[in-house]
């Protein structure tokens, strides 16, 4: 890395309770720093970053005063989006205009620079937020406003994002978006304030939630609970840890949490730009390659998971939390929820036939539970996030077992699914469940390390009356040949193609991003 390292500069995104790897965050603290030698990546046909379109729409509206018809228009030019994208930042920016945010017995006008706090000592040190911005004639009242693309979330926004958007609202000073990057904000001389207000609108739907309202004062006790914390932290940093944030991070070419994996996947070393790669976008483009690029810019997703989804997602949240515990102790038939047919494990909530069947499968587990045989295991892995570079085609892999253990020095890669009976005997498992092959193909490069003699990945199947484990042999090179083959075919012709045009068939009645593909026929029959 070269560059300066005087500025630290920290965003209200930073304080996501949901940030993967402290290592990046405080890499993206330091705009003055820069890898010595960028990383060759040729440029992505499609615009990725949607908010920051929206943005600029709503800009063009609010302080360029053009009619947000003409805005909009302005997308069907631009070739850097598929239409998908378009359909989706037209719903968004007419869902945000009309949903009333304007109004009010004192109206509020929209604001073009940004706050920013500024404090220099040893090193300069800034706080902003990303969003929208408002404020009173007068400019006493302020109102700043996050974006957000789906339905409510599942929790509430972090604390420490809610407490810098305040903070920043309160006593930021206006200022324009540097260019370039590495130069500091140049804020300007501003006016007192005496009310703030931070508020979250879905885009989806119009709907809002007030995050915070108060004083200034109000606004600077929030910051000092949890915030000020907060942002040291972020700028000491931490061990990296490997994830899809890893596309972005300009630590990616030293990072020694990425592992060097070339040929991984075993496809032609053609570059593209760089982007990340799991079996479920394979599987995802497999169906259609709209879905996957769609569902790749983080677009609203719709009826995302059937009941059986969402039953086994439950099952794995609870065989999850029970592996979790110390000591390490085989599972048992009673380890069950108490209620049959009403239970949570994680965000999952499951409710009759679905939950009581769960429930059988969790109790199913116990006859093949790892940990049967925990004197023979010396590490544990539940659902880790593995991560690998393939710097040939400029490819980050990605991989998240259900389980990963360490017995008598070999590595042992288990996935569970859970079904209400049995496959038929003649199904090519490998194929069925293309993860294992992926699996199969780390193990065999070793990437784990260990005795690469005693490596297998392993398929646990439960069903509501009987358990199953089927192994394969990750040191077997006909195992190897057919896992290599099976993930080649996943992967090579998504790799290839840049265009992601919709393939229209049955299997969009059920895709969870049909609203904005311009392909999708509507409810009725597909031929």
């Amino acid at each position: 890395m070269t560059g300066s390292a005087q500025i630290v500069r920290i965003g209200a995104s930073a304080g996501d309770d949901q940030a993967t790897c402290a290592a990046r965050i405080a890499a993206k603290a330091r705009p003055g720093v820069r890898p010595a030698v960028w990383p060759d990546s040729p440029e992505s046909r499609y615009d990725e970053m949607m908010p920051g379109r929206i943005h600029a729409v709503l800009d063009r509206y609010e302080f360029d005063g053009v009619p947000v018809a003409h805005a909009l228009a302005e997308l069907t030019k631009d070739d850097a989006l598929h239409e998908g994208a378009r359909q989706w930042i037209r719903h968004a920016v007419e869902t945000y205009v009309a949903s009333g945010v304007h109004g009010g017995p004192e109206p509020l006008d929209a604001v073009r620079r940004y706050w920013v706090t500024q404090h220099v000592n040893q090193r300069t040190w800034e706080l902003y937020a990303w969003g929208r911005r408002y404020q009173s004639a007068d400019g006493l009242r302020r109102e700043f406003r996050f974006l957000r693309n789906g339905h409510a979330r599942q929790g509430p926004l972090a604390r420490t994002q809610v407490a810098i958007a305040a903070y920043t609202t309160a006593f930021g000073s206006p200022a324009d978006w540097p260019r370039p990057w590495r130069e500091p904000f140049r804020p300007a001389a501003g006016c007192p304030v005496s009310w703030v207000r931070v508020v979250e609108v879905r885009l989806l739907d119009g709907s809002q939630d007030v995050l915070f309202e108060g004083t200034v004062e109000e606004a600077e006790a929030l910051y000092a609970e949890h915030g000020r914390e907060r942002v040291r932290q972020i700028a000491v940093g931490g061990p990296p840890r490997a994830s899809a944030d890893c596309a972005d991070c300009k630590l990616l070419s030293t990072c020694p949490a990425v592992r060097r994996a070339p040929n991984l996947l075993g496809i032609a070393s053609q570059r593209r730009a760089l982007r990340t790669w799991s079996v479920s976008d394979g599987r995802y483009y497999a169906t259609c390659p709209a879905q996957e690029h769609l569902r790749r810019i983080k677009l609203p997703k719709i009826d995302e998971y059937d009941p059986d989804a969402i039953r086994g997602h439950a099952v794995h949240a609870w065989l999850e939390e029970t592996h979790g515990g110390m000591p390490r102790v085989p599972c048992r038939m009673g380890d069950t929820p108490l209620r049959a047919d009403d239970w949570t494990a994680g965000r999952w909530h499951v409710t009759g036939e679905e939950a009581m069947l769960g429930a059988r499968m969790i109790a199913q587990h116990a006859t093949v539970c790892a940990f049967q045989h925990a004197d023979h295991i010396t590490e544990v892995r539940l659902e880790p996030s593995l991560c690998y570079f393939d710097d040939a085609t400029n490819l980050i892999i990605l991989a998240k077992p259900d389980m990963l253990y360490l017995e008598n020095n070999g590595w042992v890669w288990r996935e569970i699914k859970t079904v209400r009976r049995h496959r038929r005997m003649d199904t090519d498992v490998l194929q069925r469940f293309p993860q294992l092959a992926l699996g199969v193909l780390i193990l065999s490069a070793n990437l784990l390390g260990g005795d690469p003699s005693g490596h297998r990945v392993e398929l646990e199947t439960l069903t509501p009356d009987d358990a199953d484990i089927e192994p394969f042999d990750a040191s077997d090179p006909a195992i190897v040949v057919h896992a290599r083959a099976i993930v080649r075919a996943l992967a090579e012709p998504w790799h290839r193609d840049d265009v992601a045009v919709a393939q229209p068939g049955p299997h969009c009645h059920e895709c969870p991003v049909r609203r904005w593909c311009p392909a999708y026929p509507g409810p009725g029959p597909v031929s």
